[in-house]
């Protein structure tokens, strides 16, 4: 136990100083090595926060291929900022494309990028980092620095006519949802799929999914935001009374496309026969 501690200890004093004087040397051995380091940050309570000083991530703010510390994201963090925020996604594209980083960029807040689906579990286990609490920006009940609501663009449905769209919504859907609502997270999307429960992220379904031949599936865990002030919302209120079986297509393939940017579709087959009769009706073949 003795050799343990001693040995353990020096190793991470070599890492650190190695990550301080040779970053890129270390970044060569972090790729290589770093599921370890994450390993032991999770494993190792007594070495916990040194090996999270350990770790590395690509950013919003750190160019493609390069990489920061959790310190350097601390350093960085907004006046009145409390959370550290992250989002896992394939890649570093996929993960601008999507819609969770939205309210972010209008904050100009940083938001650590990860790639591997264990990453979220890691982050979860830790739980902080200097005080800071580790929060994934597609959590259900985000709250962040700064304005509470975001401008966008376009005037937004009236209250009454947003209220009564997402109850239409909840009933369409059903129990594939648990609620609908106005977000308050959209600048450009039309809707984003968050999960409800407290602490599951959609990486960490998508790593339930992988890993359990016999899981249930989504459910009722997610809750669909709506954007208010996006074009395709406020015709899908029009739809709602003018034509409700276009609207309920069209919704049906909101849902989708949210599920699809979570990562959590799972069977395709239903959207594609959709997708093809939405093609139809707007070829002007089938109406």
């Amino acid at each position: 136990r003795k050799i343990n501690t001693v040995l353990t200890g020096r190793v991470i004093k070599m890492l650190e100083t190695d990550a301080k004087d040779n970053p890129d040397g270390y970044k060569a051995f972090w790729e290589q090595f770093g599921s370890f380091i994450k390993e032991g940050a999770v494993s190792d309570a007594k070495h916990r926060d040194k090996l999270a000083g350990l770790i590395r991530f690509e950013t919003s703010t750190t160019e493609d291929g390069q990489m920061a510390s959790l310190n350097q994201y601390v350093e960085r963090m907004k006046e009145g900022q409390m959370a550290i925020y992250y989002i896992n996604g394939p890649t570093r594209d996929a993960i601008e494309a999507g819609p969770y980083v939205e309210a972010f960029r209008e904050r100009d807040i940083e938001v650590i990028y990860t790639h591997e689906p264990i990453d979220d579990f890691v982050l979860t286990n830790l739980g902080a980092y200097q005080e800071k609490k580790f929060i994934s920006a597609d959590a259900s009940d985000l709250e962040l620095p700064g304005d509470a609501k975001i401008t966008g663009e376009g005037e937004p449905l009236p209250d009454e006519s947003m209220t009564a769209l997402c109850q239409w919504v909840k009933a369409v859907l059903g129990e594939r949802v648990s609620e609908a609502v106005a977000s308050e997270r959209l600048s450009k999307s039309p809707a984003v799929a968050v999960m409800a429960g407290p602490m599951m992220t959609a990486a960490m379904q998508r790593l339930l999914q992988a890993s359990t031949k016999d899981f249930a599936g989504i459910g009722s865990q997610v809750k669909l935001e709506l954007n208010p002030r996006h074009p395709l919302i406020a015709r899908l209120s029009q739809l709602r009374e003018e034509d409700e079986a276009l609207g309920r297509e069209v919704l049906e393939q909101l849902y989708d496309n949210s599920l699809i940017s979570a990562g959590l579709m799972t069977d395709p087959r239903r959207m594609v026969e959709r997708l093809n009769h939405l093609l139809e009706r707007a070829a002007g073949i089938n109406k």
